[in-house]
Formats: C-alpha cells, sequence, structure tokens
C-alpha cells in the first residue's frame, strides 16, 4: 500500500510541475529557467507528499515519528510492542491461575488422603491399646 501511495503521489508531483506556470520572472534560485521552476514544484511536491504517506503508514502501523533533525528521522519504539505485551502476560497470568488452581484441587485430595491415614493410624492404635 505504501508503494502505491508514493506512486500516486509522484505522479500528482509530476502532473503539477507539468501544470506549474512560472511567474513572468522567474525566481533565481530556479536560476531563471522555468524547466527549472517546474521541477523544483514537482520534487517540493514529491517530498512534501512522501513525508505525509510515510506519517500515515506509520499511523497505520501504530507508530509516530519521533524526532525530525538535520541528522534524519528518528522513529520511537514500536508503540504496539507494549500491547502485545501485555497480551501476553494475561496469558500467562491465565496458565499461572489454572495451575494453580490444578495444584489446589491435588494439594487438597492429597491432605485429604493424609487425614483419612491419620485417622485410621489413631484408630488402630486405640483398637490395639
Amino acid at each position: 500500500m505504501f508503494s502505491a501511495l508514493v506512486v500516486i503521489d509522484a505522479m500528482f508531483a509530476v502532473a503539477a510541475a507539468i501544470d506549474a506556470a512560472p511567474p513572468p520572472s522567474v525566481p533565481s534560485y530556479a536560476l531563471d529557467s522555468a524547466v527549472l521552476y517546474r521541477g523544483e514544484v514537482g520534487l517540493a511536491l514529491f517530498f512534501g507528499g512522501y513525508l505525509f504517506v510515510a506519517a500515515i503508514a506509520l499511523a497505520l502501523e501504530g507508530r509516530t515519528v519521533g524526532k525530525i533533525s538535520t541528522s534524519g528521522i528518528e522513529l520511537p519504539h514500536d508503540l504496539s510492542a507494549p500491547v502485545a505485551a501485555q497480551q501476553a502476560l494475561a496469558e500467562a497470568l491465565k496458565a499461572a491461575e489454572v495451575a494453580i488452581e490444578s495444584n489446589n484441587e491435588r494439594f487438597s485430595s492429597e491432605i485429604e488422603a493424609l487425614w483419612r491415614e491419620m485417622i485410621r493410624l489413631r484408630d488402630n492404635r486405640g483398637a490395639r491399646g
């Protein structure tokens, strides 16, 4: 999807560059060339659109742009990672609850069996004595 949006952005930038009418006196930053002026307009629109498309694509993935500087764009950690970690923790807690309940049932039956054995031994001692 990202690449398709970049292609659409490029087509829009080319169309805008072709359609851009240079002013009567072309600015000096375009070296007094109408063709160069149109190319600059197209590139400016392409890069602006590219940044917009990149921001939207990151947002769809649950990420954002953290910092834009002269050294580049810094992306923060994946924002969906805490959600996945929370889901994994919930599953682990549920498994632990099931294991604890299973152990409680087993220990209860073991304690009951020991209690019955103690009563039987006590009764046998009382019957001999």
